[in-house]
């Protein structure tokens, strides 16, 4: 065999051993790519709790599960609902980090995952609550952390005394003094503060003078269900915008409300409640109103110089004692009628200038009191006052007209204030 010869064979060898290892690299590649397709575990759901709680302004964490465990690709994408409630400060394949940036409590943002394999989502509805404080450490919080330029919502937890609910009130000064509990909120009288009271378990009757002249108070909810005592509980809290849930027995509401002047709305259905006397005397932006307690006797200066009280919704139907009731209530024009169980309405509609209509089911011979009970009434027209027919003859009598300060330069003007309704 000549050197060509030779030389062509070995060449020819080279090749097939060639193909032949690159025909095994190739199938060792395709058994490769096989076994890896078969390892790819899919995404087939996300396990994420419901609902959630995070105190205003705070952060926290929220974990979604993706499942199966063993999923290859465990990467979610996650979105807020109104980012202006709850904002995503953060997140990682599984880990979100909210932040409550709402104003106020309550509100709600649903917080959605979403898996990048399979389009899978999972959503929790994320409530804004109050900042929890332990009453042991609240003088220090708002002192030291709460907000000078925001309302500061805050849940005090832990025990509060009975003892620490109970203000005073010096008879001879007169003047009150706040509880224990409101003096905390007394000492930083410019920081705005929406509370809420633990559970109290001790029993507990007594909250009169509680907050007296906190003008840090915006709003209050949780008050103790066992009191029946709230008399000037939130006298000058000149800055509470919102009547607290009262607890249903309360009886005693006497000046509960005096000079709360940021008032603008009240609805009081305490089923026991008896004494009204000023409970929002001074109330000067309160507008609208509704008393639908049927155990209500006395309303004595309960609306005195509520200057923009404009509607009245309701009022009790056995209440006895009027007393200046609505006295300088100079935007209001309209009531519903005072009730047959009256007998005092003295001054109880005085300096009402915009009064048109009044309607008094009581019989004027049972008035023990009714002097200058329409005093300054510029407003009143022929036969707005209404009266039952069987009492006409004695609420229209000079004396009477007169005693009554009716409007008018005669007795015939006077006496044409009046008409009559029929009483079933």
């Amino acid at each position: 065999m000549n050197t060509r010869t030779y030389t062509l064979l070995v060449f020819l060898q080279l090749l097939f051993f060639a193909g032949c290892k690159n025909t095994v690299q190739q199938d060792t590649l395709q058994k490769q790519q096989v076994n890896t397709q078969d390892k790819i575990v899919s995404v087939t759901g996300i396990i994420l709790a419901q609902s959630d709680e995070l105190e205003i302004g705070k952060n926290k964490t929220l974990t979604a599960a993706v499942i199966p465990a063993t999923a290859t690709n465990k990467k979610v994408t996650w979105t807020s609902s109104d980012p202006n409630v709850i904002a995503l400060n953060s997140t990682t394949d599984t880990v979100v980090t909210l932040n409550a940036i709402a104003k106020q409590v309550g509100k709600t943002a649903v917080i959605t995952a979403t898996s990048e394999d399979g389009n899978k989502t999972a959503s929790c509805i994320v409530t804004v609550t109050h900042i929890k404080v332990p009453y042991s450490e609240l003088e220090r919080y708002l002192e030291n952390s709460a907000s000078a330029t925001e309302v500061n919502y805050i849940e005090v937890t832990g025990n509060i005394p009975v003892s620490d609910l109970i203000g005073s009130y010096d008879t001879s000064k007169r003047l009150g003094t706040s509880s224990a509990f409101g003096k905390k909120f007394n000492d930083t009288p410019t920081k705005r503060v929406a509370l809420k009271l633990p559970h109290i378990a001790e029993e507990n009757r007594d909250m009169s003078f509680c907050f007296y002249k906190c003008s840090s108070l915006v709003k209050v909810e949780n008050l103790p269900q066992t009191v029946t005592n709230m008399e000037s509980c939130f006298e000058s809290c000149s800055n509470l915008t919102d009547i607290p849930a009262l607890p249903e027995k309360v009886n005693k509401l006497s000046n509960c409300f005096l000079k709360c002047e940021a008032l603008t709305k009240a609805s009081i259905t305490a089923e026991y409640a008896t004494m009204m006397d000023g409970c929002f005397y001074g109330c000067t932006k309160l507008q609208e109103v509704a008393i639908t307690s049927e155990s209500i006797h006395s309303m004595e200066d309960c609306f005195t110089n509520c200057e923009n009280l404009q509607k009245i919704l309701s009022l009790p139907n056995k209440a006895v004692n009027w007393y200046q009731c609505f006295s300088n209530c100079s935007n209001l024009k309209e009531l519903p009628a005072i009730p047959a169980t009256a007998n005092n309405i003295q001054f109880c509609f005085a300096d009402c200038s915009a009064l048109t209509s009044v309607t008094l089911n009581c019989d004027y011979d049972h008035l023990t009191d009714k002097k200058e009970a329409f005093d300054k009434c510029f407003s009143l027209n022929d036969g707005s006052i209404k009266v039952p027919e069987a009492f006409y003859d004695n609420y229209t009598t000079t004396n009477a007209l007169q005693e009554m300060a009716i409007p008018g330069d005669t007795t015939e003007e006077r006496r044409a204030k009046f008409a009559t309704i029929k009483q079933d």
